[in-house]
């Protein structure tokens, strides 16, 4: 096995060293834990430009800090701009606070993630936003078989040149027949979606109440949300991609209703 790992997620290109170890068997552990978790974003050859390098080692002083009856672990250090070291002893989820924190660094200014849930048609991807339990991982639920399903938690959303792109995160959804990839999606429409008793569309005219709605799903990792407002404020001038939309949990119906709208 190597003893690095390269990482392609939105065009961003992270590579993982894995540093010799007096715990052989925990270090390769935790490469195969990375390989199985991120498959579809291992790439085989070492990029020219590197956006952010991780560094595994062995490290003894892993210090706890106390505040109140909580006690905190440190478990991963910035060395330097976009160098991260950590060590074999945290979790794989702790990881995923890592690739967290690179991408909320790496987006500043370039785009942001989003709590949503997606489709694709046609290599385009339509988002469903909603609050926690609003129903993003139920619209995808009712979808599923008739469309390409991109997430149903988190999504990532990036600009390149006067255009916004759409990528799939790294992290795993709640239902197991999500499928990844490194691949990119025109973004198609925005939908922020309520439960109802009945179906209806309606296209939002208001880039403040836009701004509104997408702030409260801002994925930032810890970074503070400010960081990400003037991307937001150029986002929203997207304001014909944007929709309110009203379901209800009828699977036939759903579908029929969300084929009328983006097959037309």
């Amino acid at each position: 096995m190597n003893d690095r790992i390269v990482l392609e997620i939105a065009g961003f290109y992270i590579i993982i060293n894995f540093k010799k170890s007096t715990w052989y068997f925990v270090s390769r552990a935790f490469q195969f834990e990375i390989i199985r978790f991120y498959k579809e974003f291992i790439i085989k050859n070492i990029p020219n430009k590197v956006d952010y390098i991780i560094d595994f080692i062995d490290y003894e002083d892993i210090s706890v800090y106390k505040k109140n009856q909580k006690r905190y672990i440190n478990f991963f250090e910035l060395l330097s701009e976009r160098h991260i070291l950590t060590n074999y002893r945290i979790s794989i989820f702790q990881f995923q606070t890592i690739l967290y924190y690179i991408l909320a660094d790496l987006l500043r200014n370039k785009g942001f993630m989003i709590h949503a849930s997606a489709i694709s048609i046609d290599d385009k991807a339509y988002l469903f936003v909603a609050p926690s339990e609003g129903g993003k991982s139920t619209a995808i639920r009712l979808l599923y078989g008739q469309e390409s399903i991109l997430a149903d938690d988190s999504i990532i959303l990036l600009k390149k040149g006067t255009d916004y792109y759409v990528y799939q995160t790294p992290f795993k959804e709640k239902q197991w027949w999500v499928k990844k990839s490194q691949k990119p999606y025109s973004l198609g429409a925005i939908f922020f979606i309520k439960k109802a008793n009945f179906f209806f569309q309606k296209k939002l005219t208001s880039r403040l109440i836009i701004k509104s709605l997408l702030n409260k799903q801002l994925l930032t990792a810890y970074m503070p949300k400010k960081l990400y407002y003037s991307t937001l404020n150029d986002f929203v001038n997207l304001i014909a991609l944007f929709y309110d939309l009203y379901f209800n949990k009828q699977k036939t119906s759903f579908r029929k209703f969300i084929k009328n709208i983006l097959y037309k």
